[in-house]
């Protein structure tokens, strides 16, 4: 059994309007996706993932913009891109 209040942690939240699905985890472009789409496909560079993976991204990234992200994060799903 872990007991969380005894491991090393913090807690950091986003803005609940923070765009974390609409952002491109690779070049930042911005675009609106319908909530029914389940990948994400920029527009802009060709990066193609999984909506929620994209999202994870984009959130570990606002993290670090502001503090430490845990060793331990790790995507679980391969980056493809458009050819």
């Amino acid at each position: 059994m872990i007991v969380l209040d005894r491991l090393p942690s913090e807690l950091k939240l986003a803005d609940r309007f923070y765009p974390s699905s609409q952002l491109c985890s690779q070049c930042g472009h911005q675009q609106k996706m319908p909530l029914s789409a389940r990948r994400y496909e920029c527009s802009n560079c060709g990066f193609e993932a999984d909506r929620d993976f994209n999202a994870a991204v984009n959130k570990r990234k606002l993290c670090e913009s502001v503090g430490r992200v845990p060793a331990d994060f790790k995507p679980l799903e391969k980056i493809s891109y458009r050819q």
